[in-house]
C-alpha cells in the first residue's frame, strides 16, 4: 500500500512538472504564426514548429551556408518563385517570423503533396 502511495505521489509531481519542463526545454516562440500558417495550409502546427526548431532554433536572423534565411530557412529564390516578393527584397521578408512561417508552410505543403 505504501509503495502505491509513493508511486501516485511521484506521478502527481511529474504531471505538474512536465508542462513547465516542456516549455523550458522546448520553447515555442511565434506560436500564433505557426497556428495561423498551419490552418491556412491544412497541416499540423507541430510539424511546422519542428521544422523551425531543427532548421533555425526559431532564430529569425539565421542564415544557412546555402543562403536560406529566417525561422523556416527558406531560400530567397524559393520564396520569390512562390510569388511572395521580388528577389531583391527577399532577405528582409524572410527575416520577419510571421512571413517566414507562412512561406515555409506553403512550401512544405507543396512538397508534401508532391512527394
Amino acid at each position: 500500500m505504501r509503495r502505491r502511495l509513493v508511486w501516485v505521489a511521484i506521478m502527481a509531481a511529474v504531471s505538474v512538472a512536465v508542462p513547465w519542463l516542456g516549455r523550458v526545454l522546448y520553447p515555442w516562440p511565434y506560436l500564433s504564426s505557426f497556428v495561423q500558417a498551419a490552418r491556412g495550409e491544412h497541416m499540423s502546427p507541430y510539424l511546422l514548429a519542428a521544422v523551425a526548431r531543427v532548421e533555425s532554433r526559431f532564430d529569425p536572423d539565421a542564415v544557412s551556408h546555402s543562403g536560406a534565411v529566417g525561422v523556416m530557412q527558406v531560400e530567397p529564390t524559393t520564396g520569390s518563385q512562390l510569388g511572395h516578393w521580388p528577389l531583391p527584397a527577399a532577405d528582409a521578408y524572410l527575416r520577419e517570423p510571421q512571413r517566414s512561417v507562412a512561406i515555409g508552410a506553403q512550401y512544405l505543403n507543396e512538397l508534401l503533396h508532391q512527394f
